[in-house]
């Protein structure tokens, strides 16, 4: 089983002015179309990691890989904030990881509606894409 995606999110506690933060930004790769979508996009390399910054103060991290990528992208979001004199308690807005996408191959077949309930699991949504996924209550997925 490999880790193919982590989404995380956190949120730092202090509204922002997006629009601001777009102008004065020194990133080379940042999105922000409010009409289309209301967050903030960073993006620290090309075709990396996004960072989704929202006016709330909320943000997710998406297209990682390990949770040390997840730390060092709050890091560098700090430090663009900081830069941007935008002042919040670091360690209160830390992230969370919610999700881990996995594949793998299991070489066999699992019945996933008997394995939601021999797992005790409620509030399950079933999302049938490409493949086959349950997210619980609790924003877990197993897939």
């Amino acid at each position: 089983m490999n880790i193919v995606n982590i989404v995380a999110s956190g949120d730092i506690g202090e509204e922002l002015d997006l629009h601001a933060i777009y102008n004065d930004l020194n990133i080379e790769d940042v999105q922000y179309e409010p009409e289309q979508f209301p967050g903030l996009q960073l993006r620290f390399s090309q075709e990396g990691p996004v960072v989704i910054l929202f006016s709330s103060g909320s943000y997710t991290i998406v297209g990682v890989r390990t949770e040390e990528q997840v730390s060092e992208l709050y890091k560098r979001l700090n430090n663009v904030l900081q830069e941007l004199e935008v002042k919040y308690d670091f360690e209160r807005g830390r992230p969370e990881i919610q999700n881990l996408i996995c594949k793998g191959e299991l070489s066999r077949e699992i019945d996933l509606d008997n394995l939601v309930v021999a797992l005790g699991l409620e509030n399950i949504d079933m999302s049938l894409n490409n493949h086959r996924s349950y997210t619980t209550g609790q924003r877990k997925r197993i897939v």
